[in-house]
């Protein structure tokens, strides 16, 4: 979950103050909305606020996704983001979710399958890649090896740029 994190946390970084965001998470059977339900302007402050929501989430349990989909469309976004580290149980009823709150296909919809590499989960990708596809978006395949490689390979590269402070070898008064 620190993955996907700092990738929210960086994508939120990015967002212009002219454009509006909200973030919805379900697990457990409830949905969580940083925004309560509508997008606010990424001003700084939203920023800021949006990264304390994010400290405050946990992954853990099952998920019914059904009121957080429902809750992301009725925000009228041009872009949504499906991450899925799991199956949702029934993926008909998932797909059929999409295509009913999504009729026109006025949002695009990118989604993300985050399993490790030994838990790719066949019918998973192929639900991602259904609504991807229909919703005129893109499917990424993410191994949780692969992101945890990249986010040791930042912090090494954040680490070695730090300047590092060195005694004076200059006598005083010189």
């Amino acid at each position: 979950m620190d993955v996907v994190k700092f990738e929210l946390k960086s994508a939120i970084g990015g967002l212009k103050e002219t454009q509006k965001f909200d973030i919805v998470f379900f697990h457990d059977g409830k949905t969580e909305s940083f925004a309560a339900g509508e997008p606010v302007e990424a001003t700084r402050e939203n920023r800021g606020k949006a990264v304390q929501f994010l400290q405050g989430i946990t992954a853990h349990g099952t998920a019914d996704a059904g009121d957080a989909f429902k809750l992301a469309f009725q925000q009228h976004p041009q872009l949504v983001y499906l991450l899925a580290g799991s199956d949702f149980g029934d993926n008909g009823v998932v797909l059929t979710a999409f295509r009913e709150l999504n009729k026109q296909a006025k949002a695009k919809v990118n989604t993300i399958s985050l399993l490790s590499k030994s838990e790719q989960d066949a019918s998973l990708v192929e639900l991602l890649q259904t609504i991807a596809k229909e919703n005129h978006g893109n499917l990424k395949t993410v191994a949780f090896e692969d992101l945890r490689a990249q986010e040791k390979a930042r912090s090494h590269a954040a680490s070695a740029t730090q300047p590092t402070t060195r005694p004076s070898t200059k006598p005083s008064g010189a």
